[in-house]
């Protein structure tokens, strides 16, 4: 799977959206959220649809915290 390639970007996006539904749980319950069964798959399925450059906005838009973006590989600044 290639940096910049579509299936990348996808499941980065898929992975802040997991990402933040935790936190959300955090937040407001005290604890971390476990994702209901087969949300990431839908996820998937339904951000898989878009183009890459409609993927590439939404990570732009997302909140993410500064572990997540350490861990991306890619910058999103130089797209």
């Amino acid at each position: 799977m290639y940096i910049n390639s579509k299936e990348y970007l996808l499941n980065q996006l898929v992975s802040l959206e997991v990402a933040n539904y935790r936190r959300i749980g955090k937040l407001t319950d005290g604890k971390y959220a476990r994702e209901p069964i087969g949300y990431h798959r839908e996820l998937t399925d339904i951000y898989g649809q878009l183009s890459k450059e409609n993927i590439i906005q939404l990570l732009k838009m997302k909140p993410m915290s500064d572990n997540f973006k350490k861990g991306m590989v890619l910058n999103l600044e130089d797209i």
